[in-house]
């Protein structure tokens, strides 16, 4: 106990019929897409912790925090994405961030008052460009 249920992961399948190319950076890195059912009514509360505690924890032990949403249908509803190179890092750096005292003692179990648990999904997702998020934003003149 201690730590935040794991969300059910759904695994997404690639939309891009072809491998990726032999040049490709990073062949194997991947987003999780992360979406929460907060406790109704305290989702402002979340938004607050995520960013205050959460957020530069996770940051602290090297995870790539791409983005947090709140969603627009849903008054309860939190999205966020994490960004790995691969699944050896995404394993090395959720052992550093869910097995850690800090998390274990305090923020887990903080997550667990906000979070309804049962209602969290994960979806992992691999880009069909090679420039990611950050590429298809330069690309449209957000970035």
């Amino acid at each position: 106990m201690g730590r935040c249920r794991r969300p059910v992961r759904r695994r997404t399948r690639r939309l891009d019929p072809h491998p990726p190319h032999p040049n490709r950076k990073h062949p194997l890195m991947f987003y999780e897409i992360r979406r929460y059912q907060v406790q109704p009514g305290r989702r402002d509360e979340w938004v607050r912790y995520m960013a205050e505690a959460i957020i530069p924890f996770q940051v602290s032990k090297g995870v790539s925090v791409t983005a947090t949403f709140i969603t627009d249908d849903d008054p309860d509803g939190y999205v966020w994405i994490r960004r790995f190179d691969d699944e050896a890092q995404r394993i090395a750096l959720n052992a550093a961030v869910y097995d850690s005292e800090r998390w274990t003692s305090q923020l887990g179990l903080q997550c667990e008052q906000f979070l309804i648990p049962e209602q969290a999904t994960l979806t992992r997702v691999i880009p069909v460009s090679d420039a990611g998020l950050a590429g298809i934003e330069k690309a449209m003149g957000l970035g």
